[in-house]
């Protein structure tokens, strides 16, 4: 359970540091300070997508038995989806990082390639945005098929809850 709510959170904390992000190319004027901000944001993200790591990994040894179950339960085939958006998700914030916000400080005073560049980070961001929300909708999937859960998914158990009541002096009804 600690795993579980430590990978949620840290997760919520990335997820909601994207949406920032987005809120922030929406109301600052300057391509700059954008760049400022995905540099800062993408520091502590790498701390985030560590635990989400680390806890993620640690959640899967729970639930899944075997290796093999990656490939033969809805779960695993759920998990693998995941890790790859996820996977995604980092390399486009890495391409963010390390390519697009050294050009913002390498071009910064010339409009037009301002206008490019901010161009750039922004849908970057926004793709960031969209897989991760993809990937919370593949959770939720990964809840409904988790390996742990099938026999509960079934239902709860079967109670013989009979009653015989009595008639009168001969008979009897079971209810």
């Amino acid at each position: 359970i600690a795993s579980d709510v430590v990978h949620l959170a840290a997760g919520a904390i990335w997820l909601g540091g994207i949406v920032a992000l987005v809120v922030a190319f929406r109301t600052s004027p300057d391509t700059g300070r954008l760049a400022t901000i995905v540099r800062r944001f993408s520091d502590s993200a790498l701390i985030t997508v560590g635990v989400v790591a680390v806890t993620g990994v640690i959640m899967a040894w729970i639930i899944l038995p075997s290796v093999d179950e990656l490939t033969s339960t809805g779960y695993g085939l759920a998990l693998i989806l995941k890790v790859a958006l996820v996977l995604v998700v980092i390399a486009l914030g890495a391409f963010n990082r390390y390519r697009l916000v050294p050009a913002v400080d390498g071009r910064a005073g010339s409009p037009e390639r301002d206008s490019g560049t901010r161009r750039w980070l922004r849908t970057v961001v926004l793709a960031e945005l969209v897989l991760l929300l993809v990937a919370v909708g593949v959770t939720a999937v990964m809840v409904t098929r988790s390996p742990l859960t099938s026999t509960a998914a079934a239902g709860p158990a079967q109670v013989d809850q009979s009653l015989t009541v009595a008639l009168g002096d001969a008979a009897t009804a079971d209810v």
